[in-house]
C-alpha cells in the first residue's frame, strides 16, 4: 500500500490508506478476517455483558447494606434487562 502510493507520486496520510476499501480487503485477507474480526466482536460483547452483569446480580444478592427493597429490585431488573439486550440484541446490531 505504501509502495502504491509512493508510486502514484501522492502522498497518503495512515488514515487515507486505512479508510480506502481495497485495503480492508486485501491486506487483512478480504472476507474470512472481515467474519472473524465480527464473530469475535459479538463473542467479546456477549461474555462482557453476561460477566458484567452477573457480578452485578451476585453484588446485590450478598449485599446487606441496600436496605430497602424497591433499590434492589430497580437494580436486578436493570441488570436482567441489560442481560437480554447484549444476547439479543448487540449481536444482530453488529452482524
Amino acid at each position: 500500500m505504501i509502495k502504491e502510493a509512493t508510486e502514484a507520486g501522492r502522498n497518503q496520510t495512515f488514515l487515507e490508506r486505512i479508510c480506502q476499501t481495497p485495503f480492508i480487503g486485501q491486506d487483512l485477507g478480504g472476507t474470512n478476517t472481515l467474519r472473524f474480526l465480527v464473530v469475535l466482536n459479538i463473542f467479546i460483547a456477549i461474555t462482557a455483558v453476561v460477566s458484567g452483569n452477573t457480578l452485578i446480580l451476585a453484588a446485590l444478592y450478598k449485599l446487606s447494606s441496600l436496605h430497602h427493597l424497591p433499590s434492589k429490585i430497580f437494580l436486578r431488573s436493570l441488570a436482567l434487562s441489560d442481560i437480554w439486550v447484549g444476547l439479543l440484541s448487540d449481536p444482530l446490531f453488529i452482524v
